[in-house]
């Protein structure tokens, strides 16, 4: 159960049944086969995107979504959005 949320500059602290858990918001861009996606995901602090993405074998979720084609031009903006880990061609943290 979680106890106490406090919002630090896109980071979070939970404390959980006497564990501290550090979430951290990182802005990301992947590349699929027709689309260019940008948004966030929930990340533990300290935890590497590579160890992410297998982690979450099958999706991903990703929030405050921008979708663009592959010449940038954006297509649509949504809230969540599940991106399959099998189209993903490439992911990095966007600045």
């Amino acid at each position: 159960m979680i106890q106490s949320i406090l919002f630090l500059k896109y980071t979070y602290y939970l404390n959980r049944s006497k564990k501290n858990l550090y979430i951290y918001i990182m802005l990301v861009k992947i590349w699929t086969d027709n689309f260019v996606i940008t948004g966030e995901i929930d990340m533990l602090r300290d935890e590497r995107l590579t160890d992410y993405i297998r982690e979450n074998k099958e999706f991903i979720a990703v929030t405050q979504v921008k979708v663009a084609n592959k010449e940038e031009k954006d297509l649509f903006h949504t809230h969540f959005l599940n991106v399959s880990t099998r189209h993903i061609e490439i992911i990095l943290p966007a600045e």
